[in-house]
């Protein structure tokens, strides 16, 4: 999927379009904080939707790996662990843990891994 980048003029534009939008200044300021908030999360990383929707769910990053400045966050594999219950991920650093964790674990997250277009 393709990605954006957050620049100032974006979010000048923005602004603009909510002010036509006839949007109160209380819900300009706020939904402007939110994006200079998001844009200094992301840096200067592409933002896909996929990066849009995972941050929008709460998907925990892990503080002990850092890319570029920012956390990453570790992802599940649908490869079995070392038990039936057991489930391999990727560390925030990008290393396997084979091993696995349960799967009721919430601080891993789902990433997208193929991508069909349904509309074809």
């Amino acid at each position: 999927m393709e990605g954006r980048t957050i620049f100032e003029t974006n979010i000048k534009e923005f602004r603009e379009h909510l002010i036509l939008s006839e949007r109160s200044s209380a819900t300009v300021e706020k939904n402007i904080r939110d994006v200079k908030a998001f844009a200094e999360y992301v840096g200067n990383a592409e933002i896909t939707k996929e990066t849009v929707i995972a941050i929008g769910q709460g998907t925990y990053t892990d503080k002990s790996y850092q890319k570029d400045g920012k956390y990453t966050c570790m992802w599940w594999l649908r490869s079995l662990g070392l038990a039936q219950d057991l489930a391999a991920y990727v560390h925030g650093d990008g290393s396997v843990a084979e091993v696995g964790c349960f799967v009721d674990n919430n601080s891993i997250a789902v990433r997208l891994a193929l991508w069909i277009n349904l509309d074809a």
